[in-house]
């Protein structure tokens, strides 16, 4: 499988089925975008599309059904 519908299928719904209209899609990147969130954001399924490193952090960028946005993964 694709990634994408891996994920799908590992939630227990069907690759035509519409993300959207489950309860773990409810924060996708295009609510993100649209509402301007500023910081860490509660739940957001996504899949992460490039990775890399620095010393502390990594910088990723994260995809979903709606869209891309970077981000940055914090260590504890």
């Amino acid at each position: 499988h694709p990634p994408w519908q891996a994920m799908m299928a590992s939630l227990g719904l069907q690759s035509n089925q519409l993300p959207h209209t489950h309860p773990y899609f409810k924060s996708n990147i295009a609510f993100v975008l649209r509402e301007g969130f500023c910081g860490k954001v509660p739940h957001m399924v996504v899949m992460v599309s490039a990775f890399s490193t620095c010393e502390l952090d990594a910088f990723v960028t994260f995809k979903d059904f709606s869209g891309e946005i970077p981000g940055t993964v914090h260590r504890k």
